[in-house]
Formats: C-alpha cells, sequence, structure tokens
C-alpha cells in the first residue's frame, strides 16, 4: 500500500518524535511505500533524512494554503496514494481535501487533549475550527487517538464508529542509543535530581510543578535535590523571574529547549507530570525505557493505565503543592522502590508500547480502510 504522511514539521515535540519513530519503522515494512510531506523546515525534517528517508517541503511560510493544497495534489496525483494520514489541524483540512478530490481515503491521528485549544493556528477563526471539524466527519474514514480517555473526549464531536485508538510506541534501542550522547551534568553520588518536561505553557502546569519544587526545597534538610525544567515557551520568562526572586537558581535549573532529552532523563531519578491533560507522552514511554520512575497526576488516566495503575510508577499526585512535596520526599527517599518501579515499566513497554506494534496496528487500520 501507498501512504502520505502530511505532518507540519515546525516543532521536536512529542507528536513529531512519534510520527518520526513510526515512519522509520514503516519505511522498513515490505508492504508500504511511503511518502513523507511537511509544511516546515526544522528538526524532523533533518531526523528524517538522517536516516535515510526523503522528505517532501511545502513551505506555509511561504505558500498560501491554496498553494499547499495545489501542490499536494500534484504529489497525490503522481505518487498515488492508498490513504493520506494526516497530523495536526491546517494538514488534517488540506490532506482531507485534497484525498477527498483525488478518490484515495485518509485518516487523522490526534495527539493530545490540548492540540484543539494550543494550536496558533487553529485559534485564528472560528470558520478554521469548523473547516477541521467538518474534515474529521466528512472528508476522512477515520480519527485515530492516542489514548482510550483522548478518545472519550473525542466523542464529543465525532461517532463512535469514525474513532479508533492506536496507542504512541517507541523505538527501545533507538532510545537507548540516544540517551548516551554525552551532556554537561553534575554526577555528584549524593544528589538527586528530578524533571518536568515539556512546553512551557498552561495545560502543563509548570507553575505546580515549581511550586512542587520550592516546597520541596523548603521541606527537605537531609537530601540534596535539584529539579530541571526542560523546554520553552511562553512562560518561560515568568518561571525564570520566579527564581530568581525566590533565590532558587542554585537548586532549580533552566535548561531551554533541548532536541535530545533521552540524556537527561537518564540522569534523572524522578520524572514529573503536573499537566491538566495528556495524550500518550513520548517522554513518559522514554523515561520508562530508561529506568526512570515517573509521578504523575491523578486526574492523567492515560498515564495511569500505562503505568498499570500505580504497579510501574507513581500516579497518585494531587495539586496540594505541600503535599505533594512530602511525597516526592518520600519516593527519593526509598531507592529500592524505585528501581523495583522502574524494572516493571520498563517490562510493561516491551510488551505494550513498542514501535513495532504501533505500525503493526497503523498497517491494520490502513488496510481495514482501503478494503471498505
Amino acid at each position: 500500500m501507498k501512504v502520505i504522511q502530511l505532518a507540519s514539521g515546525d516543532l521536536w515535540a512529542g507528536a513529531e518524535v512519534q510520527l518520526y519513530h513510526m515512519a522509520c519503522s514503516m519505511m522498513g515494512q515490505p508492504d508500504v511505500e511511503l511518502c513523507i510531506v511537511l509544511l516546515n523546515h526544522g528538526q524532523l525534517e533533518q531526523e528524517l533524512v538522517l536516516q535515510g528517508l526523503s522528505v517532501i517541503i511545502l513551505d506555509e511560510n511561504s505558500l498560501t494554503g491554496l498553494k499547499i493544497a495545489t501542490e499536494l495534489w500534484k504529489i497525490t496525483k503522481q505518487f498515488k496514494p492508498d490513504i493520506i494520514h494526516t497530523h495536526r489541524i491546517k494538514e488534517n483540512i488540506v490532506g482531507g481535501f485534497v484525498a477527498k478530490i483525488t478518490g484515495c481515503k485518509s485518516v487523522r491521528t490526534v495527539h493530545g487533549a490540548d492540540e484543539f485549544k494550543n494550536d496558533p493556528f487553529y485559534s485564528k477563526s472560528r470558520i478554521l475550527a469548523l473547516m477541521d471539524n467538518l474534515a474529521g466527519k466528512f472528508l476522512q474514514q477515520c480519527v485515530i487517538a492516542v489514548s482510550d480517555e483522548l478518545k472519550e473526549k473525542l466523542l464529543a464531536e465525532y461517532s463512535l464508529s469514525s474513532l479508533a485508538v492506536i496507542n504512541n510506541g517507541i523505538n527501545i534501542p533507538y532510545i537507548e542509543k540516544k540517551a548516551l550522547e554525552r551532556i554537561v551534568f553534575n554526577h555528584d553520588e549524593d544528589r538527586l535530581n528530578v524533571c518536568f518536561i515539556g512546553r512551557f505553557v498552561e495545560v502543563k502546569r509548570v507553575d505546580l510543578f515549581y511550586e512542587l519544587a520550592k516546597k520541596t526545597i523548603s521541606n527537605n534538610d537531609a537530601l540534596n535535590i535539584h529539579f530541571y525544567m526542560i523546554g520553552d515557551g511562553p512562560l518561560w520568562d515568568e518561571v525564570q523571574q520566579r527564581i530568581c526572586d525566590d533565590k532558587l537558581e542554585s537548586n532549580i535549573h533552566l535548561t531551554g529547549f533541548v532536541s535530545n532529552t533521552a540524556p537527561y532523563i537518564k540522569q534523572m531519578d524522578l520524572l514529573v507530570f503536573t499537566s491538566d491533560h495528556e495524550g500518550l507522552p513520548m517522554t513518559l514511554l522514554e523515561a520508562m525505557v530508561l529506568g526512570v520512575p515517573v509521578l504523575a497526576r491523578k486526574e492523567l488516566a492515560t498515564i495511569a493505565h500505562v503505568l498499570c495503575g500505580g504497579q510501574c510508577g507513581y500516579v497518585d499526585l494531587g495539586t496540594d503543592a505541600n503535599m505533594g512535596s512530602l511525597q516526592l520526599l518520600e519516593i527519593l527517599k526509598h531507592r529500592k522502590e524505585r528501581v523495583n518501579t522502574s524494572i516493571c515499566a520498563k517490562q510493561r513497554v516491551i510488551d505494550k508500547f513498542s514501535i513495532e506494534m504501533n505500525v503493526r496496528s497503523y498497517i491494520q487500520l490502513y488496510s481495514d480502510i482501503i478494503n471498505r
């Protein structure tokens, strides 16, 4: 079968990392011919090219929406795909329209619950929001959620019959290799490292992580604990200012955007998810592969499911920073428990969240839709 993967490629975040893993694995399938079309130059393009994959760029910074659709139509007429798989808002609309007029099938993956609220292109126009919704209902044959929790949210917009769930998957040897990259890091034996990884936006609750770190530093008088906030975004300056105002520069560290988070994750003793909503974060799977335990808010049902309700991690963090800091200190004091939890977590990824399982599920879904 022939498949076009259509994505923005402007960021290097969870959705882009998942697409990278999926595309690399899919290219190795004997019954799949892949064409990758991105709307931006960037790290996703670079990483794909490094793996020997060819990428077509329809640069949205220099092309109008109509011109992008026209160029995609030309690519489609030449490549003759069986299916166009889209990722994110603009791509859903353009890809769904081109698929319809060329007679091929189309599906979309929704990578996170906040995708509807935080995509800057999406928020520009209520008309655009309606177009995206209509494309999912009438131009595309399936809306794919990366978790059961996300599927439940999408039921407000789409019929049950049009929805499917395919969990994110991860290339385990690739992540283990990426984790070996050298970084500048303090390796003191008595040091305990806790981190947040993600965009500095409201839905990720960087404010809660900061308060958790601040309270932990205040409540702790025995452990050498350091907090790392990895990422960037509109709230970065605000967090930096709070660190300076509270004189916590020696214990709370901002790294900025990091393209390869694996070597940083490997140095951590705990990865914390404070978000209001999550899909199925790739950083969660990376931490599980690299033997780093995870603490997540109790509201994050998908993470709780991945961590077997707490058997493979800690899934009962609340929004009270003082209580959370005491919980965090208890976790950090019990190294043996953390190690046992991490062993369980890695086996969970091997059994249920490998990229091989993910790609097999996508290929089966493609086949089912093509043969309808």
